[in-house]
């Protein structure tokens, strides 16, 4: 169980956010379990979610930038 609490902390510390503890966690720490799993799914779409708007707003710059947006 503490083996791979570590092992997947050990991952999302490296930038790994597919992360997930999927081995079994006794009864009495099984809500461990699911919280970390649940608060790396959170972060991984809070992530996706930069990523997208970012390459939108790059996208968008281009565009205005290309005095196609704006024409002269």
């Amino acid at each position: 169980m503490y083996a791979a609490l570590a092992d997947a902390l050990a991952r999302v510390a490296s930038g790994n956010l597919a992360a997930r503890i999927t081995d079994f966690f006794p009864e009495e720490y099984r809500q461990l379990k699911d919280d970390f799993n649940a608060a790396i799914e959170s972060l991984e779409q809070v992530m996706l979610v930069i990523a997208r708007d970012t390459t939108h707003a790059a996208l968008l710059k281009t565009l205005i930038e290309s005095d196609k947006f704006y024409p002269k």
